[in-house]
């Protein structure tokens, strides 16, 4: 199946604020016939107003509180429950590992799965995929699934009110959207995601993800003011259909690459485990982009990270840098399996090493550019003034003789 094209998404796709009340109607008129719901949220959610309305809106839902990796014990555990339960479908209610726990185990039962994003933090709500990591906290592998999850609900006033460090990191991971894809693109040996098959991205995906970025560039700000202010806007609707929808769509039917392949390195690194999934592909991208020789795109995505908050330099993931660290990330990244093989042929863990390096310097790089141009434009300034004196100095008319008062 090498070189066929293909689109994959969830079935429903719904976004606006207050859906969570109407949940268990929205997914009851998709599924008629649905039986049992079991709702999978954290302790914290099930004890939040949010929480509350939406286990309200579902008839006897089995309530499983879930905390912790998303792992296989974890997973086998929720899975023997719904088993011994009659549940036919899950719902997961929280950020991408709780959601990627739910649709693990909508998979293991066949049954209908039901994503309600409580954070804006990954594209894990569209994606036919979970990550699977250890109880400890490194990476493990990626699970594909036949189909997307069916009902992807988007309460964007829960969104609004989850912490802004949540909403920049889906900034994050949206962020490599683009530029995995377009590596994926251009490489013909290249794949997407949808597995068992290698097929290759569409036109249609190529373009979704290139709106995924522009729109990142241009509604992020705004959309942080939303959230300081605690304002719905267009541009905070925006965002999170980008890191969300677009993102997931992109990610899945573009592929993965350079960006994603460093997070999963970077993760063998205990100092980053209390940094999210978003700020990891953060710093992969600009890895990706050095990778990829893209200097260019590298310095606009450096500032917007800089700009968002989101991570710049190992320093800024908490990791001081040795020979040993970096190798062992450039280690993991090129694991078998690993979507570093959709860049170019032939990369080894020096590349890998060598573009980590370059994009720890773009900050040191940015601050001696910075510097340079401060330095011509205070030159140019006084060159200016200079330039202006001399001109004033020239209009002045000099005084004749005969003008000079006798005494």
């Amino acid at each position: 199946m090498q070189g066929a094209r293909v689109w994959q998404s969830p079935l429903k796709y719904l976004q606006h604020g207050g859906l969570i009340k109407d949940a268990g109607r929205m997914v009851q008129q998709t599924f008629p016939r649905a039986q049992r719901a079991s709702l999978i949220i954290s302790k914290r959610a099930r004890g939040s107003a949010e929480g509350k309305l939406l286990i309200d809106s579902f008839r006897d839902p089995l309530v499983i509180e879930y905390e912790g990796e998303c792992s296989r014990e974890g997973v086998n555990l929720v899975t023997e429950m719904c088993r011994a339960n009659g549940v036919d479908h899950v719902v997961a209610f929280g950020g991408g590992k709780l959601i990627d726990v739910g649709k693990l185990v909508a998979n293991e039962i066949n049954g209908y799965s039901v994503v309600i994003p409580s954070v804006a933090s990954t594209d894990a709500p569209c994606t036919a995929l979970s990550v699977l990591y250890t109880p400890t906290g490194e990476f493990d592998e990626y699970v594909f699934f036949s189909k997307g999850p069916d009902v992807v609900l988007v309460d964007s006033e829960v969104l609004l009110a989850s912490p802004l460090r949540f909403t920049v990191c889906g900034m994050g991971d949206a962020m490599s959207t683009y530029y995995e894809a377009r590596a994926v693109s251009n490489n013909p040996e290249a794949a997407n995601l949808i597995s068992p098959f290698c097929f290759r991205p569409t036109s249609a995906v190529l373009a979704v993800s290139r709106q995924c970025r522009d729109t990142l560039f241009t509604d992020s700000a705004d959309a942080i003011k939303s959230i300081k202010s605690g304002e719905m806007s267009n541009a905070f609707e925006n965002i999170v259909e980008a890191g969300i929808l677009m993102s997931g769509l992109g990610a899945e039917s573009g592929g993965l690459a350079a960006a994603h392949a460093i997070h999963n390195g970077l993760a063998e690194l205990p100092e980053t485990h209390k940094m999210y999934h978003g700020e990891k592909v953060a710093f992969g991208t600009l890895c990706h982009l050095m990778l990829e020789g893209d200097d260019t795109e590298a310095r606009r995505v450096f500032e917007y990270n800089k700009m968002v908050g989101l991570p710049t330099c190992f320093a800024d993931l908490g990791v001081l840098i040795t020979p040993e660290k970096l190798k062992v990330v450039a280690n993991k990244t090129m694991a078998e399996g690993s979507s570093i093989y959709n860049m170019r042929a032939g990369l080894t863990e020096e590349d890998i090493i060598e573009c980590m390096m370059k994009a720890d310097g773009l900050p040191a790089a940015a601050a001696a550019a910075r510097s340079v141009l401060a330095a011509a434009a205070k030159a140019d300034l006084a060159a200016k003034a200079k330039a202006a004196a001399a001109k004033s100095a020239d209009a002045v008319p000099a005084k004749s003789a005969d003008a000079v008062p006798a005494v």
